[in-house]
């Protein structure tokens, strides 16, 4: 609900755990600017698909709504959150556009 305020097109949510993330969250600094430029070195197109980089919430207990509220709020500036060793949440328009992302 909280990303339809920003673009109310991007009415798919997607919740997954990307194996490549989950390693970066362990070995890299929590980091949204940093994370975000690495990302969009590793893969070009990275930087089209979400030119405002990905979110980051701090380490959360995954199923409360402490984590709900947080990844809520960071969608309203990211189409990608991190959940640090855990996985990511994408929003798009379609199904197709948010896994790509």
């Amino acid at each position: 609900i909280e990303r339809l305020k920003t673009d109310e097109n991007q009415r798919v949510v997607m919740h997954c755990h990307p194996t490549n993330f989950i390693a970066m969250s362990f070995t890299q600094t929590l980091d949204e600017k940093r994370l975000s430029r690495i990302l969009w070195k590793m893969q070009a197109e990275s930087l089209v698909v979400f030119p405002e980089g990905i979110g980051i919430i701090p380490y959360m207990t995954p199923g409360t709504n402490e984590i709900g509220e947080a990844t809520a709020a960071k969608m309203s500036e990211f189409k990608v959150v991190m959940w640090p060793h855990h996985g990511i949440f994408a929003v798009g328009s379609d199904p197709d556009e948010t896994f790509g992302l």
